[in-house]
């Protein structure tokens, strides 16, 4: 017969784990995309001189503009690393992505379907780091205004 302090330990263990289960369902952040979290996150690649590629890719949590909002902030984040105030978007293109799930219908012996199970944002932001004598706009921002909003 279990005690109640083997009944208790077994209580918390099961709610540590729920919680741990629980706490990986939440919509992408600033993080870089790795096989840790799934491929979810950030990717950046210097394409040219000051010019970078930053992709998003939001988990099905992750709203479009909050993906957006990871890119620009990493754009920010560059420009300043780098030793830019300024960042220059040159082209910005977003998605929806939906992946499907094989799953065998109950009525027969080897039919399956195809159902969507997930749906994930993407946004590509190609960016030019530039000086503060370029004037600012609707395609060039401030790093440093952008980070203070987004950060």
């Amino acid at each position: 017969m279990r005690s109640r302090i083997e009944y208790g330990v077994l209580l918390v263990t099961v709610l540590a784990f729920t919680a741990m289960g629980c706490s990986s369902l939440r919509p992408t952040g600033y993080v870089r995309a790795s096989v840790w979290n799934d491929g979810y996150g950030y990717v950046d690649r210097l394409i040219g001189p000051d010019e970078y590629s930053i992709a998003v890719h939001g988990n099905p949590l992750t709203s479009a503009e909050s993906a957006a909002e990871i890119a620009f902030l990493r754009a920010a984040h560059l420009a300043l690393e780098n030793g830019y105030e300024r960042f220059e978007i040159l082209d910005r293109e977003e998605a929806l992505r939906t992946r499907f799930v094989r799953s065998t219908a109950p009525m027969g012996i080897g039919v399956s379907t195809m159902a969507p199970v997930k749906i994930e944002p993407l946004v590509v932001l190609l960016v030019r780091l530039s000086a503060t004598d370029r004037p600012l706009g609707p395609t060039v921002l401030d790093a440093r205004a952008v980070v203070a909003d987004l950060d």
